[in-house]
């Protein structure tokens, strides 16, 4: 995946890696990578996601709290 800040802050872990994002910036997570974010502060992340080849509903997993 290639996910661009459009706006707000992130927080990633990808591959139990963390790092924050935010806006203008190119986060990249290889595929088949175990990756999760979540939000810093109050202002929504806005995102714009590019993959290839396209991805199916199936090949997502929602974790949850």
């Amino acid at each position: 995946h290639y996910i661009y800040i459009y706006r707000g802050k992130a927080k990633w872990v990808i591959d139990n890696k963390e790092l924050e994002s935010g806006q203008g910036q190119l986060v990249v997570i290889p595929a088949g990578v175990p990756h999760s974010v979540e939000r810093i502060g109050d202002m929504p992340v806005e995102v714009i996601v590019f993959t290839s080849p396209v991805s199916k509903e199936s090949d997502t997993v929602y974790l949850e709290e």
